[in-house]
């Protein structure tokens, strides 16, 4: 349970560090003067700070908890015990991004999700085609287009139907 409880007050301080390891970057840009021309000072706010902040606030986290809930005292026993819990949450989370690799449906995440589309047609014998042959009015079948306009004009056929003049 402490390794348990250490991985927790590990990831909360690391989140913690983030946030403040952000805000420290983003206070000495500001002071040494670097452009926020085309995110230049956000790029190094989010991708120095944060994650020098990141990394500071778990191993603050982990020596925090061993050592106060843990009883650990001394450094190599902190130490070991640390790496030990991070290598496990690296292990845990590599598996975590590979189950969820393993198990997508989504072939191409930046296309559209595949459908089955079709579409029926009558073969001549319902009535309203037959009430159209018996008028002596060719039988409007609908074209097979793709696009807004073509799916307007089906609707269209759908709502007059083939033996009305719309």
């Amino acid at each position: 349970m402490t390794y348990v409880l250490a991985a927790l007050g590990g990831l909360a301080c690391a989140a913690l560090g983030a946030f403040v390891g952000a805000l420290v970057a983003g206070a000495i840009t500001a002071l040494v003067g670097v452009s926020d021309f085309e995110g230049a000072r956000g790029m190094v706010i989010v991708w120095l700070g944060g994650p020098i902040g990141g990394i500071a606030g778990l191993i603050i986290g982990l020596w925090l908890v061993l050592r106060s809930y843990g009883g650990y005292r001394g450094f190599g026993a902190i130490a070991a015990r640390s790496a030990g819990i991070i290598v496990a949450l690296v292990v845990l989370t590599a598996g975590g991004i590979m189950l969820r690799l393993a198990t997508d449906p989504t072939l191409n995440r930046n296309a559209a999700k595949p459908q089955l589309v079709f579409e029926m047609l009558a073969d001549g014998n319902d009535a309203s085609a037959r009430a159209s042959r018996h008028r002596g009015r060719a039988q409007h079948r609908p074209q097979h287009h793709a696009g807004p306009a073509a799916a307007r004009s089906r609707a269209d056929w759908r709502a007059t139907g083939p033996h009305r003049s719309g």
